[in-house]
């Protein structure tokens, strides 16, 4: 069986494959790929991620095939250029796979594959459900407020924002249509699941339990360990990721605890703010941290790996998650498994695996100020974060940590392929 992955952007290993600067982003991927190749008589595994550059390029790596396709930046709300196709026919001619899977509906991009690919079953691996995206435009933060903190020669790109929002709407059709044009659809979360079921009723949905990438079982949150007063949460670049809303929280933390630190990964700082090419968002967030006065409790580690992030996990006092909307939120689980003291907004199937008050703390996305007494109750009850811990690895070990990933993934494309045959 050979079978090519469709991701808009490289992702983890297929950065260093293909030469390229390293994606925050990827564990899951990188993860499913090991399990899959890892099982016996696996499949024939190649990944292809649309890039910037000229040409198409091919290479391999610990026997995955790797293709970076010259299409640009994966196009949302709008179909991409038709020359696209094409780039996708050649792809297809040089592996010639028994089946696709397109990693997420976010984008259009998924459906040139699919015109470039007739007669050849597919699968879509979910990742963000942009009809639930939709439903928090922004996360709720308003143009006005973005506009307000802008230097006037960089008001006029916080319409980028609108524009962003428009896309988003734009593209619930399209995410509509691709669900309805594959074979099946993955999950590992009845939250998803109950989207698709609503978009899509007639194409099966089949659930699969991401597996958790190895760095984060590696290494173990312990109290006497982690650095107190410290907090770390996920990367963000949008609004849709609430950090503004933890800076809200850390201003009340700061209250009773001056040394509070929160800690952001990923490409957000504060060193080029008079580029017109940093994110408005990011201006935003100087502003309002300069207004609430915690500007000197933000740290910015910058880019980092699987294995920096686990490090980063393990020195935390406390992990949050202050998504105005998520799928299932690979990091979170991540910090559960290291054992790093949760607390999260209750959003896309997060509540499935955190369970408020057993293994982590729970609080709706706009409430900040539950954000920020749950984490300072963490804070000042050193035995109520051991006893999270302890029971956050144990749900996300028995719920995620599998040997049989791969063989299970492997299944659902025998009986993709099987179903075919018959119809």
């Amino acid at each position: 069986m050979k079978v090519l992955w469709m991701t808009y952007a490289p992702l983890g290993t297929a950065c260093e494959a293909l030469g390229l600067a390293r994606a925050q982003s990827g564990s899951w991927v990188d993860a499913t790929a090991r399990a899959l190749v890892g099982t016996e008589k696996s499949p024939k595994l190649a990944v292809s991620a649309l890039t910037s550059g000229s040409e198409m390029r091919i290479t391999e790596k610990d026997g995955v095939t790797y293709f970076a396709v010259p299409g640009g930046h994966a196009h949302r709300g709008i179909r991409a250029p038709r020359q696209n196709v094409a780039l996708w026919r050649q792809v297809m001619k040089s592996f010639r796979p028994d089946l696709i899977q397109i990693w997420g509906s976010e984008f259009t991009d998924g459906l040139d594959l699919l015109e470039a690919s007739p007669g050849v079953p597919a699968v879509l691996y979910t990742q963000g459900v942009i009809t639930a995206i939709n439903k928090y435009p922004n996360g709720g933060l308003s143009l006005k407020k973005l506009w307000a903190t802008q230097p006037l020669l960089f008001k006029p790109v916080t319409l980028k924002y609108h524009w962003d929002a428009a896309k988003i709407r734009a593209q619930v059709h399209f995410e509509q249509e691709l669900a309805r044009r594959v074979d099946c659809i993955i999950t590992d979360n009845d939250w998803c699941a109950g989207f698709f079921h609503g978009i899509a009723p007639g194409t099966t949905v089949a659930y699969h339990m991401l597996p958790m990438n190895e760095a984060f079982q590696k290494v173990r949150w312990t109290a006497e360990g982690c650095i107190p007063h410290t907090i770390f949460c996920n990367a963000g670049r949008t609004p849709y990721k609430g950090l503004h809303m933890a800076v809200r929280a850390l201003a009340l933390i700061r209250e009773k605890y001056p040394d509070v630190k929160l800690r952001i990964p990923g490409t957000i700082n504060f060193e080029q703010l008079n580029n017109p090419r940093t994110p408005p968002y990011f201006r935003y967030l100087y502003s309002l941290a300069k207004e609430q006065g915690v500007l000197d409790c933000l740290e910015f580690p910058g880019m980092l790996t699987s294995e920096q992030m686990a490090a980063e996990m393990q020195r935390a006092h406390v992990f949050v998650m202050p998504s105005a909307i998520e799928n299932l939120s690979t990091t979170l689980r991540e910090s559960m498994l290291v054992g790093t003291p949760a607390v999260s907004a209750n959003v896309g199937c997060v509540q499935e695996y955190l369970h408020h008050g057993r293994n982590g703390y729970l609080y709706r996305y706009e409430e900040y100020e539950l954000m920020a007494y749950y984490v300072m109750k963490l804070f000042a009850d050193p035995q109520k974060a051991e006893a999270f811990s302890n029971e956050a690895r144990r749900t996300i070990r028995v719920m995620y940590v599998r040997d049989d990933a791969g063989t299970r993934l492997k299944e659902i494309y025998c009986r993709v392929l099987a179903h075919r045959q018959k119809t």
